[in-house]
């Protein structure tokens, strides 16, 4: 897996780092391509910009209890445009909810 070709190939849109730096929205940032086997940079490289940070910190104190932390973890997710900015009809929005509640159900069905 080259987690630096998805970023490349705009597969991959987030980053998870360890937040043992500063970083901002708007902050420049230079991704260099690392090379697990050989433990050395490639010499490729990407520059780009930071659109949006949150602190695990920070999440933490907000939305979830320390128990369900270790429980469960956390799952970062990149989000993009599916093309659904506005439903066209009132059976479409409404077949769109019922997929939405069937999920949330099965979430509070497990344990």
């Amino acid at each position: 897996m080259s987690y630096f070709k998805d970023i490349l190939d705009e597969v991959k849109t987030f980053e998870i780092r360890l937040a043992d730096f500063e970083c901002e929205k708007g902050d420049i940032i230079l991704l260099r391509e690392w090379n697990p086997s050989t433990k050395q940079y490639t010499g490729r490289e990407l520059i780009k910009e930071v659109g949006y940070v949150v602190r695990t910190k920070d999440l933490q104190s907000y939305f979830w209890n320390e128990k369900d932390i270790r429980r469960y973890g956390f799952q970062i997710m990149s989000l993009k445009d599916c093309g659904y900015t506005s439903c066209h009809s009132i059976s479409e929005l409404d077949e769109r909810l019922d997929r939405i509640e069937k999920k949330l159900n099965k979430i509070k069905e497990k344990p």
